[in-house]
């Protein structure tokens, strides 16, 4: 099996991929999740034109705005044909290149650990020397030990994985003796997929212990907080208040000047929205919200809280997620589209990220607002200082109900206020209760179930997310699959992946036929129009894809447990596990009375949706905190 050289390029390059293949689907996949490698432009003659282009579209990117084009074909003879078509476009030559895979042989002898599964389970040398060879030679890749962590993947078994989880602990706390030591296998068993909230629990632990490197702590932070997004499973008791003690104790380690001005509250109309890397996404939630408050004659101030481009500001782990630079293109069309009323929308642009952090909490001062509204996605770690001086309300985008960071106030959404619930460290007293609303976005075009090769008699399933191959578990795949099989008019539209990792190769033959990839799709609302159930797993997040399905009046299928379905639909609407889930596609399936009453249950429940109510409640809760701005504004705890 040839292994793809990835360790070949540099942190923040931007790049230009050409080819859509086996190997240019390799390359995508890996940018794709190291998001500090910017994929600018992807090339191939077979293009869609929605995620990948034509060839000659390179001519109309200026080449300062890429730093390498890598063509991931394998023949070299069209390699070279395609090098002379870039050149004839006018790509510099010195910015092609050409890394196609490489044999598995050659980054096992020069790249990659030795560590083999036996040596872990039975030997503490050798796992403390495959580390020390680690720090040596592997620039902070933890690729360095691919080997090891196909091996364990390779050897799925339960009971193999829960001893390899006891051993993790072990060697962590009683052979290694440097924090960062334990910090990067405990990573490795990550990567295997192996990891439990015990070992989730000493990774903190650990992260807490590193003294005197703030610029991998932060990344190491910030890594913590997409690991339990992707398998929620690993979050122990007691998680986000350790995390909240984290980040406090890491921001006075940063030790950043923060002299703010003395509170205005008379008069003052004032307010920050502060939200982690700004992009449309996090644009369609909060641009209603904004225009609102414009309306009611608040100046608003967008302040984008990504610290990170460009600084992966690691000395032992490169960072496994980081954020993507905004470019002027994004910039300018948040401006016009979603925000076209504010007084000024800041993105920092210091060059490390403790520089713009501290851009950011000089930004504040100079504004002085009435309120700040912390969009942050449990992100900001300056949330300790701006907290101590301004009333901050807390608007979650994830998990309903917890928090690690600084605010007064927690907004909580939920169809009745008997489905909200809170968890340490935040209190009663700290939340609020905020009336659903979920903006309207309208079809963008009409789609036709022919232009899929589907049927007017066929029911159509849909579910979208691009960590999908993370959070549908294989049972649920495997079920859905079988059901799929005998009942041959359900299909399956999967938005947002290529693959499905536990789909077993006997149901290969129902991808392109039953199921259905759908990479990218920007127009949503359209595609939801072809389709008949929207399919939430057991997962955490996906509510603005959910909304939509609902406002077009599509049956949801949600467990409880699965944050953003059970906000948006109630606990009276979800169903009890993840294991009903097939079952109940399949009733609904054969019960086509049954499944109109349930999507038109979708538009009812939309139909109480109310931006004004929402506002309101909004408005009120900052009018209250400023009324009380010196009651235990200072304190560092919530």
């Amino acid at each position: 099996m040839p292994h793809m050289p990835f360790h070949f390029f540099q942190p923040s390059e931007r790049i230009v991929l050409y080819g859509s293949g086996h190997f240019g689907q390799e390359y995508y996949r890996y940018f794709y999740n190291m998001d500090y490698r910017k994929i600018v432009l992807r090339l191939d003659k077979n293009f869609d034109g929605k995620t990948v282009f034509a060839p000659e579209t390179i001519k109309d990117l200026p080449d300062d705005m890429y730093d390498v084009v890598l063509i991931t074909v394998t023949d070299s003879t069209v390699a070279d044909e395609i090098k002379t078509m870039l050149i004839g476009y006018g790509v510099p030559e010195a910015k092609i290149l050409n890394f196609p895979p490489v044999p598995s042989d050659f980054f096992i002898t020069y790249h990659c650990s030795a560590l083999s599964l036996e040596q872990f389970l039975n030997d503490d040398k050798a796992v403390s020397g495959a580390l020390s060879d680690y720090f040596i030679k592997s620039f902070g890749n933890i690729l360095f030990f691919h080997n090891f962590i196909e091996e364990i993947n390779n050897k799925r078994s339960s009971g193999l994985y829960a001893k390899i989880c006891r051993r993790a602990a072990y060697i962590t706390e009683n052979v290694l003796t440097e924090p960062e030591l334990c910090i990067v296998l405990l990573s490795v068993l990550y990567e295997a997929r192996c990891f439990e909230a015990d070992l989730f629990r000493l990774f903190i632990k650990y992260i807490g212990e590193i003294k005197g490197n703030t610029a991998q702590k932060y990344w190491l932070l910030q890594d913590s907080n997409y690991m339990w997004l992707f398998y929620p499973d690993i979050i122990y008791d007691g998680f986000f208040s350790d995390r909240q003690r984290l980040m406090a104790d890491y921001a006075k380690e940063l030790a950043l000047t923060w002299v703010p001005p003395k509170y205005n509250r008379d008069d003052n109309k004032k307010i920050c929205v502060i939200s982690h890397n700004l992009d449309e996404c996090v644009a369609q939630l909060l641009s209603p919200i904004v225009s609102e408050l414009k309306r009611l004659g608040y100046s608003l101030y967008i302040i984008d809280l990504d610290p990170s481009y460009g600084d992966s500001g690691t000395s032992f782990l490169k960072s496994k997620w980081c954020s993507i630079s905004q470019n002027d293109a994004l910039k300018n069309k948040l401006k016009n589209d979603y925000y076209p009323t504010v007084e000024l929308i800041f993105f920092p642009s210091a060059s490390t990220s403790r520089t713009r952090q501290q851009q950011i909490l000089g930004l504040i001062c100079e504004i002085n607002p009435y309120c700040i509204l912390d969009a942050t996605d449990e992100f900001s770690i300056i949330s300790y200082y701006y907290h101590c001086n301004y009333p901050t309300v807390y608007l979650p985008l994830r998990i309903q109900g917890c928090s690690s960071s600084f605010f007064h106030k927690m907004a909580l959404t939920a169809t009745t206020i008997e489905d909200v619930s809170i968890s340490p460290p935040v209190r009663h007293e700290h939340v609020f209760f905020l009336p659903l609303y979920k903006a309207f976005l309208p079809p963008k075009k009409q789609f036709k179930r022919e232009d899929y090769g589907l049927s007017q008699d066929d029911i159509i399933v849909v579910t979208v997310g691009n960590r999908l191959s993370f959070e549908l578990s294989e049972e649920l795949i495997l079920r859905f699959c079988g059901l799929i099989e005998t009942a041959n008019n359900i299909k399956w539209l999967c938005v947002g992946c290529n693959d499905l990792p536990h789909m077993a190769k006997k149901h290969e033959c129902l991808v392109n036929k039953n199921v259905f990839f759908i990479e990218y799709e920007d127009d949503l609302p359209g595609l939801y129009g072809i389709c008949d159930m929207y399919v939430n797993p057991m997962r955490v997040g996906g509510g603005t894809t959910i909304a939509w399905a609902m406002q077009q009046g599509l049956a949801i299928v949600s467990p409880l447990g699965a944050d953003a379905g059970e906000v948006l639909l109630g606990k009276a609407n979800s169903l009890k596990n993840e294991n009903d889930i097939v079952p109940y596609i399949e009733k609904l399936a054969k019960d086509r009375g049954l499944l109109e009453n349930i999507k038109a249950r979708s538009k009812e429940i939309v139909s109480g949706w109310n931006l004004q109510a929402h506002i309101g409640a909004l408005v009120k809760v900052m009018d209250e905190l400023a009324e009380n701005i010196n009651i235990g504004i200072a304190d560092d705890k919530l």
